[in-house]
Order: C-alpha cells, then sequence, then structure tokens
C-alpha cells in the first residue's frame, strides 16, 4: 500500500492470478495496483505471500523495477551473501546511493526489511519534488501560501483527510497512551488552526515533538511509521509543520 502511495499508483489490473489473493482481502486493490504498476510478479509457486516480510533484496527488486535505476559503477559490491537473482537489483540501488552497506560492507540482503527501513527509503524520492509542488501552508510562520496552487478550501480538505485517519487507524493502532496523546495534540493543532489561522500552529506542534522525542525509538518508529501508512506522502508533505518540524516526513 505505502508504495502504491508514495509513487501516486492508482490504476488497477482487473483481476489477479494470485491464489492466496482474494476479492474480498483488505489488500485485494492495493494487489492489483501493484501488478498493473508492474513492481510485483508474485512467486513462482503462483501466490503473492500477503503475511510475508519482504526481504531486503526483494525491496531492491521492487524499486529498481519502479525507477529503472540507471548502471552506475559500484565502487565497493556486498561482503555478505546476495541472491544471485537478485545481485543486479542490489547493485543498482547500492550504486545509485539508494540504500547503504554497512561498517562491515555488508548488506543483509536476505533479512527482512523494516517497518523504518522501508519508510525512511521511500521517502527519498518524493521529498524534493512534493515540496516542489505544494506550497508551505501558511500562518504563524510568516510564509505565505500560493492560492493558485492550493486555496483554503483544498487545504482543509487535506486537513479533514488526515484528521480522519489521524482519529481512527492510527491512533486505533498505536500502544502507548504516550503516543495516543501525541496523536490527540497534532489532531487538535489541526482544528485549531482551522477555526482561527492565527494559531500558533507552529509552537503547538513543537510541544507535541517534545513528547515525541521522549518516546523509547521503537515508539517513535512505530508512530511514524501508522502515520505515514495511512496517509497519502504528499498530504503529510503539506502539513509537516503541523507534526513535526524537525522530522522527515
Amino acid at each position: 500500500k505505502i508504495v502504491n502511495m508514495v509513487f501516486g499508483f492508482t490504476d488497477k489490473q482487473e483481476t489477479t492470478s494470485f491464489s492466496d489473493v482474494k476479492p474480498e482481502d483488505w489488500f485485494h486493490d492495493n494487489v492489483l495496483i501493484a501488478q498493473q504498476a508492474g513492481y510485483i510478479v508474485g512467486y513462482p509457486d503462483g501466490t503473492f505471500k500477503p503475511n510475508g516480510l519482504i526481504t531486503r533484496e526483494e525491496f531492491c527488486k521492487i524499486l529498481d523495477a519502479i525507477n529503472n535505476f540507471i548502471e552506475l559503477p559500484l565502487s565497493t559490491p556486498p561482503a555478505d551473501e546476495v541472491s544471485p537473482w537478485a545481485v543486479e537489483y542490489v547493485n543498482r540501488v547500492l550504486a545509485n546511493r539508494i540504500m547503504f552497506l554497512d561498517e562491515n560492507n555488508n548488506f543483509r540482503a536476505v533479512e527482512k526489511a523494516t517497518r523504518a527501513e522501508v519508510c525512511e527509503t521511500l521517502a527519498k524520492f518524493i521529498i524534493e519534488d512534493a515540496e516542489e509542488k505544494f506550497p508551505s501552508t501558511g500562518g504563524s510562520s510568516g510564509r505565505s501560501s500560493d492560492k493558485d496552487e492550493l486555496t483554503q478550501k483544498e487545504l482543509y480538505e487535506i486537513m479533514d483527510r488526515v484528521i480522519f485517519e489521524l482519529s481512527t487507524d492510527v491512533i486505533n493502532n498505536l500502544e502507548t497512551e504516550e503516543q495516543k496523546e501525541i496523536i490527540n495534540d497534532i489532531i487538535n493543532n489541526m482544528i485549531a488552526y482551522k477555526e482561527n489561522n492565527n494559531h500558533d500552529y507552529r509552537k503547538a506542534a513543537e510541544q507535541a515533538y517534545e513528547k515525541y522525542k521522549k518516546l523509547s525509538e521503537n515508539e517513535r518508529e512505530t508512530l511514524k511509521y501508522e502515520v505515514q501508512i495511512r496517509n497519502a506522502t504528499k498530504d503529510l508533505l503539506i502539513l509537516q509543520e503541523f507534526f513535526f518540524p524537525d522530522v522527515e516526513i
């Protein structure tokens, strides 16, 4: 789902041949979109394995299929094992500096890709482009909005979408009261801005960020992941100042 959202894929295949993907599955439409986009082909046995985690080398193949990376010289190949079928994809991702080797020149190709790794890597493809296309929200920061590109009505519609997702799926999938308190602070900050454009939303965002920094690393990553996976990335980039001023979406 997050790959489709990041790259803006919406066209769907009519059907899927994967034996383990049924029309009633929640991920069914996203699989059809992924197949239409051409970055998912499944496994040789005709399955998709929707409940399985992808490996880092499988993630490289997805990235390469979407981006058609150019061939660049790779100065340092991985010191550890990469599956033969994945070598070309891993090498292109490394050569294009999308992912990196660790301090021992290992890539850990067959290890499962973590949520944090996936989000951090995908963010590289959309932040620069989205920041060029979408203006700041304006408000108390002193920045002005480009009304030709983003009207107040459009901004409020984006806020409503994000508020809905935060108050339902995001809140319901967080485990600690501290995480939920931060999300509620963000929701209340956006609501206050909608009611009064002079509301000091940056100060409120900074206060939420101070709470965020007190979470454990795992709690922070889980919170970020839930926010990212359930909202359109472009919406989050437009509203980034309402979230964490110093945290890369």
